[in-house]
């Protein structure tokens, strides 16, 4: 009766000590192009059971992440679906858990992000072979930030990067039907060179104007500057209208 009271001990303790951790994000993956590393992850968890779930992001040069002590912090308090970077506003957690709205693609000729998906962007300062992690922060309190969970929170090859200048990626075709409501002749052809282009900078989503091809330009926060996004947006809009 002793050993089995002991036992049953034992795995309560081993279940307190998993309650600790917040959950782990999963499927962590990086790409490079145009001076850029793009981590795109799942969150820990999706709609209502994520929301009060941030993410922060670290970065090593010098091999696989097994602690946090041994990277850089390059981003930190990721909101949770913040792929959801295009799309009707306000930008507030009840437009987050819409599933419908539309998430950010992370190259040209890409699609979007599945929903419930978190990304983050670094901008190349050199040639280097790196390797990145999301640990899960409970703003709660209710558990501590989660365990390094290689493959899953964490990579295990490393992506190329490479200094280069940094391009905008088209989100949605002005040729698309959905950006021609209200204006038939708003598309983007041959002619549209010369026209004007409208520029519209926000800290995070935004309206972009309802016409033309829709580029978005992503370009990382430094910690500790905000606390709002991964990225900068800037909306790019173009049309062959005026």
């Amino acid at each position: 009766m002793k050993s089995v009271l002991i036992a049953l001990a034992l795995v309560f303790a081993n279940m307190t000590v998993e309650a600790q951790n917040a959950p782990s994000v999963t499927g962590i993956q990086a790409i490079q192009h145009d001076g850029q590393t793009f981590i795109t992850w799942t969150d820990a968890a999706p709609g209502i059971y994520g929301v009060n779930y941030r993410y922060d992001i670290y970065r090593s040069a010098n091999g696989p992440i097994t602690n946090t002590g041994s990277a850089s912090l390059v981003q930190m308090s990721v909101y949770n679906n913040s792929a959801q970077l295009i799309g009707p506003k306000p930008y507030i957690q009840l437009t987050r858990l819409d599933s419908v709205l539309p998430t950010v693609k992370t190259q040209n000729g890409g699609t979007p992000l599945p929903v419930w998906s978190g990304v983050a962007v670094y901008t190349n300062l050199a040639a280097e072979n790196a390797y990145y992690a999301v640990i899960t922060h409970d703003l709660t309190g209710a558990t501590a930030d989660s365990q390094i969970v290689p493959g899953d929170n964490a990579m295990v090859v490393p992506v190329s990067e490479s200094v280069g200048n940094v391009k905008p990626i088209l989100q949605i075709p002005g040729t698309a039907a959905l950006r021609m409501i209200g204006c038939s002749n708003c598309y983007v052809t041959s002619a549209s060179i010369g026209q004007p282009l409208w520029l519209k900078l926000h800290p995070s989503g935004g309206i972009a104007s309802p016409w033309g091809d829709d580029w978005v330009v992503l370009g990382q926060f430094e910690h500790g500057v905000s606390r709002w996004d991964a990225v900068n947006v800037l909306h790019l809009s173009r049309s062959h209208w005026h």
